[in-house]
């Protein structure tokens, strides 16, 4: 879980680098291109987290059975 996460904190700092040195030559990039694939890559990611906790759940609750 934390590779995971520790990669998706990395991209996001290497996209908000590169969203600041594309204003610094004057261009701009709209923030929306910036924060909807994060927020949806997030997203994704919770969903997993979730999943994976309840199958874990799941898995000891049926061993105890």
């Amino acid at each position: 879980m934390g590779d995971a996460l520790a990669l998706l904190a990395f991209s996001f700092l290497i996209t908000i680098g590169a969203a600041i040195f594309m204003e610094g030559l004057h261009k701009h990039v709209p923030t929306g291109y910036i924060y909807l694939p994060m927020g949806l890559t997030l997203l994704v990611e919770i969903l997993q987290v979730r999943y994976e906790h309840n199958r874990k759940k799941t898995l000891t609750a049926g061993q105890t059975l």
